[in-house]
This record gives C-alpha cells, sequence and structure tokens, in this order.
C-alpha cells in the first residue's frame, strides 16, 4: 500500500469526521430550537 494513498485516506476520514460532528451540532440546535 502506498504511503500517499494513506495519507489520503487518513485525511479523508478527518474531514468526514468533522462534518458529521458539524452536522450533528446543528441538528441538536434545529431540535432545541423547536422545542
Amino acid at each position: 500500500m502506498r504511503v500517499e494513498f494513506l495519507v489520503s485516506k487518513i485525511g479523508f476520514f478527518l474531514v468526514a469526521d468533522a462534518e458529521l460532528r458539524l452536522v450533528k451540532q446543528h441538528l441538536e440546535a434545529f431540535v432545541v430550537n423547536i422545542k
């Protein structure tokens, strides 16, 4: 396995994780606003 491939995979997962956290925060704020 090439190192560049591994690094790009890790970078992709880090970005995806950060985006998921952002979406989760937005959803929680949205739910709080509805109540």
